[in-house]
């Protein structure tokens, strides 16, 4: 059998162990444990925010998607409304000049009408004049019919000849 003995050496001992212990409890475990827990906290929180910025940024991506689409619709939109402005633009230059061109069209020919009225209102007139100066000679002269037919044969002959040149 093991026989234990007690003394005085081994409560001592004993005792520095236990002390020991306390000390290294106190002086040395619990700062470590403290230290350690502190770190532990600080990778957990770092974490934390690690996956809250990533769910931010994932978040910000999203809308950044989101405001690209919106801006690219936009933009699509501006630009077939810009299209269509400068379509119907276009239509209506046409229009106006189509306008403008028929109006000019008609002021000529009513020009050209009112020239041509005019040239007939004068040949008239001429004709006229003429017949009545025909006439005035033709009773001036009072003479027989031969002679009057004689005197219109000249006269047509000379119309004729300056008709002619």
């Amino acid at each position: 059998m093991v026989h234990l003995e007690f003394n005085l050496t081994s409560v001592l001992m004993l005792l520095e162990f236990a002390l020991l212990a306390f000390f290294l409890y106190k002086f040395l475990y619990k700062p470590f444990f403290k230290i350690s827990d502190e770190r532990r906290k600080r990778i957990q929180e770092d974490f934390n925010v690690a996956e809250k910025a990533k769910l931010e940024a994932e978040a910000s991506q999203k809308e950044a998607k989101k405001l690209l689409d919106n801006a690219i619709a936009q933009a699509e939109g501006i630009m077939a409304n810009a299209k269509k402005t400068a379509e119907d633009y276009a239509l209506r230059e046409r229009e106006d000049a189509k306008q403008k061109a028929e109006s000019m069209l008609k002021k000529a020919q009513e020009e050209i009408e009112a020239q041509k009225q005019d040239a007939l209102k004068e040949i008239s007139e001429k004709s006229v004049s003429l017949a009545v100066y025909l006439a005035s000679k033709l009773l001036e002269r009072q003479v027989d019919e031969k002679a009057q037919n004689d005197y219109l044969k000249s006269f047509l002959s000379k119309i004729k000849e300056g008709g002619g040149r």
